[in-house]
Parts: C-alpha cells; structure tokens; sequence
C-alpha cells in the first residue's frame, strides 16, 4: 500500500510542474482534497478500493506539500526567507512527530479506522477553517444554483447591504 501511496505522490509531482500560479485557495484545497481522501479511505469496501484511494491521497499529499513549500518561499522577504523556511520546516516536521504517537495511541485504544479518520479530519477541518475565514475576509459567499448542471456551487461576492 505504501507504494501505492508512492505512485500518488509521483503523479502529484509531476502534476505540480504543471501549475501556471499558485494561490492561497489552491493550496488550502489541496489541504482539504487530502484530508478528504484519507476520511474516504475509511469507507472503502475492499482493499482494490482503499489503494485506489491511497493513491489519490498520495497525490493530493504532494500537491499540497509542494504549493505549501512554494507559496511560503514566495511570500516571505528574501531578508528573512531562510528563518521563515526553517520555521516552517519545523512546524511540518513537529506536526508529524507530534501526530505519529497521537495517531498510535488512537489506533491502538480504538481503531485503526478511527486513527484514519482523525488523520485525514484534521487537514479536511483545517481547510474548511482557513477557506471560511478567506471567504469572510474576502466578502466572498458560496451561491448553490441545481438548475445550472455544470456550475451548481459557485464563489461570488457577497451584495453589499
């Protein structure tokens, strides 16, 4: 499975060569794309299905990983850019050894369905957080039309009141 989880990630990469700009919103989409497969991961039915998912979140695992990296390198100040990066590194790094544990202690008191769960509801919560403060901020709403087949959930301004 791990190198299913490989085959993701080399997808991710070359699919991230291919990004003309990179946003704030692609990267925390990324984020949410993650989390979201590793939750589906939990209700796949068979194991053809659970490494096919393990492929996607492989994917989105490096998609993210990579427009996080790039979006931090370009936005901090080139005076201070090593520090910022070194922070950064430290925080994603941090992050991970601080949740391997958490996570095995979840699966082992639990389930390892549930440590999964966990781990893929942390980034997808994350995202959905940073998308609605964004959206906030930007005075931005999310408009559902069913009649429109091809656009049903579109991003627009909110009316000024």
């Amino acid at each position: 499975l791990n190198a299913l989880v490989a085959l993701g990630a080399l997808c991710g990469a070359v699919a991230s060569t291919r990004r003309r700009q990179l946003r704030l919103r692609s990267v925390v989409f990324c984020a949410g794309m993650y989390g979201l497969m590793l939750c589906l991961a939990v209700l796949a039915p068979s194991m053809a299905w659970f490494g096919a998912v393990m492929v996607l979140s492989g994917f989105w695992c490096l998609m993210f990983l990579t427009g996080s990296n790039q979006l931090v390198q370009v936005s901090s100040n080139m005076a201070i850019r090593g520090r910022v990066m070194s922070l950064y590194i430290m925080v994603l790094i941090g992050g991970q050894a601080l949740g391997g544990p958490m996570l095995g202690w979840i699966a082992e008191h639990a389930d390892p369905h549930a440590a999964l769960l966990v781990s893929g509801g942390v980034p997808a919560l994350a995202a959905v957080t940073v998308a609605a403060i964004l959206a906030r901020k930007g005075s931005l709403q999310l408009r559902v039309d069913w009649r429109d087949r091809r656009h049903p959930l579109r991003i627009a301004h909110r009316a000024a009141a």
